[in-house]
């Protein structure tokens, strides 16, 4: 019989020998058999494709890892593997088979041989158990070929209408999170599974609440489309409702990889019906500076005052205390920063630029367009910053406002003050975003083109940005302005170059939960910490320190996470926050579990 090395089959670049992970989606059960209920089940597993006969496929089943339960209750962990098989000369069957433990009895589940509804690389398969109780698996399974943290933008809301009310519809703005895993597609479209969908009503945290997941399909033939479907579940201190949605308009809103989608509930009532629009993007948090401080009054957190040289996170923590960088500096305890970057390369590097000229006890004289390394070092002077433009008359320091190094040839950042580019024979403003290779990258007209503020103020600087891989911009302006169409937008807003508020500076900061009752508290720099710019892995080891041992890494990244777990086939989970630091303490007894540890970088 002739044999052949098939393909794993799911997605692109799965050659032979090449396991892909599948994880298990709503709809996956679990029954002890008889009359027990159906439970919840979630997992996941890798399949390997086998040496096959040419008119069948073959994999290994392997990391069988299935959760039984949910919530609060008790759960049981399946672990096992076993091997699934896909093909036929004539009509197309699969089979599933899968030998499991729960650590003290050993189950038999085969779903035997079924038909190939050509849905293959996802799986719906049911397996049966041996007698006499016959528990059961309802299998389904989407291939996990990439995975990315979304997080919502400003634009997510839930509305409940009653078509035959006479109450206003109930609108309730929500914050959250999900994933979005890429698990296929063809020369048409793309398909995307939503995972851990997780919204909250963003003014009361104890209010209404949106879980749930669904898929996603993107692509078309002439023009790009967008097609959803969406499981939620939608509780409230009342009620709990489970509802499907899908967009009734299938435009694609805003620039890959940026979500923005209008859903509807399937059927509903004259009494209430749920419409979602959902706007997301891929981040997992953002870092920014504010030239005012704040007093937090988070229950539980630290109420000490924030000032103007720490680097804090939409999360609600602090991410690098002020003290650490001016102190490393040499820096007066009263200076704060007005621009930003995390030095790429593992250095565990904070590049800042103080808002004023002020005298280092280590440095000397240091301008308020100067870059200054948390290690202590100048990373780069203003002067050498804006050396390729030519400006004349030449100017000492025209200030820094933000700043990111692309790489290590070439900074992009913008000035505190406009002057004329020789070379370029144009005036550069503080709203332009350069180049210290001498180029304008996008001029604030442009940033603004799809906004609509008032005529005659032509410049309102730019106090931050971030450029995502699409060329799409988020920043942020010196100074605010009253839009047409948006309203009022302030200094401390984000703001994208395709026309839309990304966040409000006061969402950003609720998590804080400022005690200070002020409008604004502007914005000094942006990082985007997102899983479109994932690192290589980070090496780490066990070493001590100072204060104790601690683990420290290398690697090419700029943000990084330990990530830690019991046993190697169970999932890892946050150990530690997302940090710039290349080390991480290791947390007391009893906080320390025995298991595993690994770093993640971005």
């Amino acid at each position: 019989m002739a044999l052949a090395v098939r393909g794993a089959g799911p997605g692109a670049g799965a050659g032979a020998g090449e396991s892909t992970l599948y994880a298990l989606i709503q709809g996956s059960t679990f029954t002890a058999g008889g009359r027990a209920p159906l439970v919840p089940l979630r997992g996941a597993f890798r399949l390997t494709p086998q040496i096959s006969p040419l008119d069948r496929q073959f994999y290994r089943v392997e990391g069988v890892r299935l959760e039984i339960g949910g919530g609060a209750g008790a759960r049981t962990v399946l672990r096992g593997g076993g091997y699934y098989s896909l093909g036929g000369r004539g009509a197309q069957t699969q089979q599933l088979v899968l030998d499991l433990t729960d650590g003290e009895a050993s189950r038999h589940f085969d779903s035997g041989l079924v038909s190939a509804d050509g849905a293959f690389p996802e799986l719906d398969l049911s397996l049966f158990g041996d007698a006499p109780l016959r528990p059961a698996i309802h299998c389904r399974a989407v291939p996990e070929l990439s995975r990315q943290r979304y997080s919502t933008v400003l634009g997510t809301s839930i509305l409940d209408d009653c078509s035959i009310c006479d109450r206003l519809a109930r609108y309730v703005p929500l914050a959250g999170s999900f994933d979005l895993v890429h698990t296929g597609g063809n020369p048409l479209f793309e398909r995307y599974h939503v995972f851990n969908l997780q919204l909250r009503d963003s003014a009361d945290p104890v209010g209404l609440e949106v879980t749930g997941e669904g898929t996603l399909e993107v692509g078309g033939e002439v023009a790009l489309q967008q097609k959803w479907t969406l499981e939620l579940t939608i509780r409230t201190p009342t009620e709990s409702r489970t509802i499907t949605l899908r967009n009734e308009d299938s435009r694609v809103g805003r620039l890959w990889p940026m979500l923005r989608v209008d859903l509807a509930e399937d059927g509903g009532t004259v009494l209430s019906r749920y419409f979602l629009t959902l706007a997301a993007a891929p981040f997992r948090e953002l870092w920014f500076g504010i030239p005012h401080g704040l007093t937090p009054g988070a229950a539980g957190g630290s109420t000490k005052h924030l000032g103007p040289a720490d680097i804090l996170s939409d999360s609600g923590r602090v991410v690098v205390p002020g003290d650490s960088w001016l102190m490393a500096t040499g820096l007066a305890a009263d200076v704060g920063l007005d621009a930003f970057d995390v030095v790429p390369g593992g250095a565990g590097v904070i590049a800042v630029s103080p808002d004023r000229e002020a005298i280092s006890s280590q440095l000397g004289r240091v301008g308020e367009g100067d870059l200054l390394g948390s290690d202590g070092t100048v990373r780069v002077r203003n002067g050498a910053l804006v050396s390729a433009f030519g400006f004349m008359p030449v100017v000492p320091d025209l200030g820094l406002d933000a700043v990111f190094q692309r790489s290590a040839k070439e900074w992009l950042f913008s000035t505190r003050r406009a002057a004329f580019s020789e070379r370029l024979g144009v005036t550069i403003g503080r709203g332009d975003l350069l180049s210290s290779q001498g180029a304008v990258v996008r001029r604030q007209a442009e940033l603004l083109a799809h906004f609509q503020p008032p005529a005659g103020k032509p410049d309102y600087g730019l106090d931050a940005f971030h450029v995502w891989p699409s060329g799409e911009i988020w920043f942020s302006l010196e100074s605010g302005f009253q839009d047409a169409a948006l309203g009022p937008i302030s200094d401390g807003d984000i703001l994208s170059d395709q026309g839309y508020v990304v966040g409000r500076n006061l969402d950003l900061l609720r998590p804080f939960q400022p005690l200070e009752d002020v409008a604004n508290f502007g914005l000094q720099g942006l990082w985007v910490v997102s899983d479109v710019a994932v690192a290589g892995p980070a090496l780490a080891r066990w070493t001590t320190t100072p204060t104790g041992p601690a683990l420290r890494w290398s690697g090419l990244g700029r943000v990084f996470q330990v990530e830690s777990t019991e046993r190697l086939d169970d999932p890892f989970v946050a150990a530690g926050p997302l940090t710039p630091a290349v080390d991480w303490p290791l947390p007391p007894a009893p906080a320390l579990r025995q298991g595993f540890f690994r770093v993640r970088s971005w």
